[in-house]
């Protein structure tokens, strides 16, 4: 399911996102974002964060729901940098709200439904529409800073969502050209952190796919899966990333080469040609 001053387990907090929005520190105190709040029964009715549980171990956290609230769970995955991968697996017993409050410090997120939809209701913000909906088989790209927004999910059908969170001077390093080109994604990534957008880019093609089944499915431990995780989620922006227009990745030289050969490297590691 979307932080402020205090770390997650690395960097994430207002991110958007089913997560239920657990912040956890690593000596496995927690504080549950004061900006987020869960409602059932048309809104009429508040969660109390107590009726979570939660479990966190090496690097990550498993936040699981209450019986009354439905079956399943949210893990959160700290990797190198800040990157973090969520993967949320859950049937909820009824419709859920999430209201929240966006800070200006926001982690650009990838998206990604394997089942399940929200709808989604912003305010105080003229960049993004008012409403929206985020649906099956398909995926997204957003950086949403500032902004008050309503999201609701449906009890309907399972919900399985796989999401990315970067910070956004984690790809600094990979950008090459000191132009700032017009598109959005562009100018965040060369440093100004107040766009706003919400992309939704298709379908999950094949290759999408078989890198989130990856993930659901690391047969790995320790330094090896940390490693083998960055390198998918790596995967999977750069899968987003080629369905812009690719004359605009190929004028703004994004990637290094270096940095494509280690990714290519990765795949050649972990057998995955």
């Amino acid at each position: 399911m979307k932080q402020a001053s205090v770390p997650v387990i690395t960097f994430m907090s207002n991110q958007k996102l089913f997560s239920l929005l657990l912040i956890i520190n690593m000596d496995k105190s927690k504080i549950f974002d004061p900006n987020t709040v869960i409602l059932l029964a048309n809104r009429r009715q508040r969660v109390d964060w107590n009726e979570l549980t939660f479990e966190v171990k090496n690097q990550e956290a498993i936040i699981h729901f209450s019986p009354r609230l439905g079956k399943g769970y949210n893990r959160q995955i700290s990797l190198k940098g800040g990157l973090t991968i969520e993967i949320i697996d859950a049937h909820l017993k009824e419709t859920m709200y999430l209201e929240r409050k966006h800070e200006s410090i926001f982690p650009l997120t990838s998206h990604f439904y394997l089942s399940g939809m929200s709808a989604v209701e912003t305010f105080n913000t003229s960049e993004i529409k008012p409403s929206y909906t985020e649906s099956t088989g398909k995926n997204y790209l957003y950086h949403l800073p500032d902004l008050m927004e309503i999201e609701k999910w449906s009890c309907n059908t399972a919900i399985k969502v796989i999401s990315i969170y970067a910070p956004i001077d984690y790809f600094q390093g990979f950008y090459t050209e000191e132009k700032i080109n017009s598109h959005p994604l562009f100018n965040l990534i060369n440093g100004d952190r107040t766009p706003k957008f919400h992309l939704p880019l298709g379908k999950n093609n094949p290759d999408i796919l078989r890198a989130l089944s990856q993930i659901y499915q690391c047969p790995y431990h320790g330094l090896t899966k940390q490693l083998y995780l960055e390198s998918k989620a790596l995967e999977l922006f750069a899968l987003q990333f080629s369905t812009f227009d690719s004359s605009i990745f190929t004028s703004q030289k994004f990637l290094k080469k270096d940095d494509l050969d280690r990714v290519e490297y990765a795949k050649d590691i972990f057998g995955l040609m």
